[in-house]
């Protein structure tokens, strides 16, 4: 593979990255409208904490591992794989 389909590749899985992250996002927007009546500000708040979260993982601050046993020792809750 030459070095511009490697940057093809990798465009690639960034926008297939996005693309996850989106649905996500989305998916918590209605959500929590349609189960907790969330508005406009409430979801505005929640997703700027939703990322501020995901940005310590991405930027390398915490090992997603570390911050999963993190995340169930806060909550009690255990994400299933």
């Amino acid at each position: 593979m030459n070095r511009r389909e490697e940057i093809q590749v990798k465009e690639r899985m960034q926008k297939i990255s996005k693309r996850t992250s989106d649905v996500f996002l989305l998916a918590t927007i209605v959500a929590v409208y349609k189960e907790f009546g969330f508005g406009a500000k409430r979801i505005e708040k929640l997703l700027k904490a939703i990322i501020k979260e995901a940005e310590i993982m991405s930027s390398g601050m915490i090992g997603f591992y570390d911050y999963q046993a993190y995340a169930e020792e806060l909550t009690g809750f255990k994400l299933e794989e």
